[in-house]
């Protein structure tokens, strides 16, 4: 069985000429791929959205997804892969119980297809999880002849929330280190490292991530090996790599129309490093920064940027169709300030309002805007730089020197907007050190559920104890002034002394109509009370005691 997978690799492989084969292994190529942009449109309920004025046209919005097309098995199936700098696992899906649209990696359709461990994968994302098998078989990337090779990766087999209603991708294609990727005890090598181990492709790629409504024209690039100068205005500007499982990056600074926020460098990147991931769309942040940010929104503006009402409707001057027409040319520019290569420098990225409004539909297909900074703490970073910071540059994730760089994108002038802002280093105006200052992510602004009924359970167990001690007491007090029973009325029984000092039969006077009572309960103690001269009643039993019965 191995001899015979062997041999039908070699001949797979061997479609690949051998001219490519030994180009690829001596002088590694820049391979440039086409991307593919899915927006996943939100249906919100009316109730959720500030109504200011109509519109019916979608907005030139951050995109949901950015996928690439790839090909597994022998004969090769054809596959779109969400791309994602946040993971490191490659999957995909197997069947519509597993998720996701169709086609579905058909493994039985495969002739080089190998299963490694069955249910061996349980994946956990800050949106959705899904759990497969590891496999191995051919893997290529479309348009790409001389990137083809023999891999494992995973198979999805089940998932919950991994995949939504309108997703167009079959799988994902994990880019992070693999000291992120999973099982954890022994995890599989990310795709790419395994290109580049391959010396199928140096270790750097690029994206260009586009967001333009026109179908036809170009979402961007995915580029390997390297980055594509034509993709961008000028050189990328670099930031180191804090640490090698995301791309972690060190942010010194956050401004809103130029304006530091006035934060120290620490909370920007509390409780760890930002990090840079195309597989969220927004950008997320610590409560303490969104809540500075939102401080320096201008006041007319600031309730639409606010957790609580971030969903609008745009202004009916506004063709959101159109961006060229500059309807929000008056919103501000956040700026996010990087560290630079060089000790003291940073450098700053520019977030327009066209990339972090992002579009969404209310329930009658009416188009919104809604704001895609959210506060939040994800995964145990701090800023999370997601699409929404992507598209106005080419990135360049340059893991052969431990740094990422940043150029201005050309995807602008395909939807006639003003190229992004150039990219220059200067001098840091905080040169505090961003780890000492590090303090603990916020909660968030509204309480949790799990604290909502952590507070209930003490309310409610604190009536319960007072209930419980004046019941207590209650009883105490009524032992000491109780009114007589209907018995020692009659009797004239002192019921302050001890039960003990009465033993008095009860006589002719026992009403013989409450045959079903017990003996009568004083403090606890049964109480024969009954006059030792007196003759057993006719009811008594045989050892002359009354038959049991209550009193009152």
């Amino acid at each position: 069985m191995a001899v015979s997978r062997a041999l039908t690799i070699v001949m797979a492989l061997a479609c690949v000429s051998e001219g490519a084969i030994a180009r690829a292994l001596s002088h590694p190529a820049i391979v440039s791929i086409p991307v593919h942009r899915h927006r996943v449109s939100r249906r919100v309920a009316r109730d959720e959205v500030t109504v200011l004025s109509g519109s019916t046209y979608p907005a030139p919005i951050p995109p949901d997804s950015y996928m690439i097309d790839m090909s597994i098995g022998t004969p090769p199936q054809q596959l779109k892969l969400l791309v994602d700098t946040g993971s490191s696992n490659l999957a995909v899906s197997i069947s519509a119980q597993a998720g996701g649209p169709p086609p579905y990696f058909q493994a039985a359709s495969s002739s080089t297809y190998q299963l490694v461990a069955a249910n061996a994968l349980d994946m956990e994302y800050v949106v959705g999880d899904w759990r497969g098998d590891i496999v191995q078989d051919i893997v290529a990337v479309e348009n790409a002849p001389n990137i083809s090779l023999d891999v494992s990766f995973g198979t999805i087999t089940s998932s919950s929330e991994f995949f939504t209603e309108d997703s167009a991708y079959n799988g994902i294609l994990g880019m992070a280190f693999s000291a992120i990727a999973q099982p954890q005890h022994h995890p599989i090598p990310p795709y790419f490292d395994q290109l580049v181990s391959a010396r199928l492709v140096p270790d750097v790629f690029a994206l260009q991530l586009c967001m333009p409504e026109d179908s036809s024209v170009d979402n961007g690039k995915m580029v390997l090996g390297g980055y594509d100068p034509s993709l961008s205005y000028g050189s990328p500007v670099y930031t180191p790599l804090m640490q090698e499982g995301y791309y972690s990056v060190l942010v010194t600074d956050f401004a809103v129309n130029g304006a530091s926020i006035g934060l120290a460098c620490g909370a920007y990147n509390s409780p760890s490093y930002t990090i840079v991931d195309s597989g969220t769309t927004e950008l997320l942040v610590p409560q303490a920064v969104f809540n500075a940010m939102l401080g320096a929104i201008p006041e007319g503006l600031r309730m639409y940027f606010s957790d609580q009402n971030n969903v609008y409707l745009p202004p009916a001057a506004c063709n959101p169709s159109q961006p060229s027409t500059g309807c929000l040319d008056g919103w501000p520019t956040l700026t996010i300030y990087l560290a630079g290569t060089t000790a003291g420098t940073e450098f700053p990225l520019a977030i327009r309002p066209w990339h972090y409004m992002r579009a969404v539909q209310d329930q009658n297909g009416v188009w919104t805007f809604q704001s895609a900074i959210v506060p939040a703490c994800n995964e145990g970073s701090g800023i999370t730089l997601g699409v929404v910071a992507m598209t106005e540059y080419q990135v360049v994730f340059d893991r052969a020197n431990s740094r990422l760089g940043f150029a201005p994108s050309t995807c602008a002038q395909n939807w006639q907007l003003r190229p992004p802002p150039a990219i220059a280093i200067q001098a840091r105006v905080d040169q505090s050190s961003c780890e000492a200052e590090k303090v603990s992510c916020s909660p968030p602004s509204q309480p949790s559920i799990f604290t909502v009924y952590f507070w209930v359970a003490v309310i409610c167990g604190g009536l319960a104890v007072i209930l419980a001690i004046g019941a207590v007491v209650w009883c105490f007090v009524s032992k000491g002034s109780r009114t007589p029973s209907r018995y020692e009325m009659l009797h004239n029984v002192d019921v302050s002394s001890s039960p003990r000092e009465h033993s008095v039969r009860l006589g002719d006077r026992y009403d013989a109509g409450r045959a079903e009572s017990e003996y009568y309960m004083h403090d606890g103690l049964e109480t024969d009370i009954a006059d030792d001269d007196s003759p057993a009643p006719a009811h008594a039993g045989a050892d002359g005691h009354p038959l049991p019965f209550r009193l009152g």
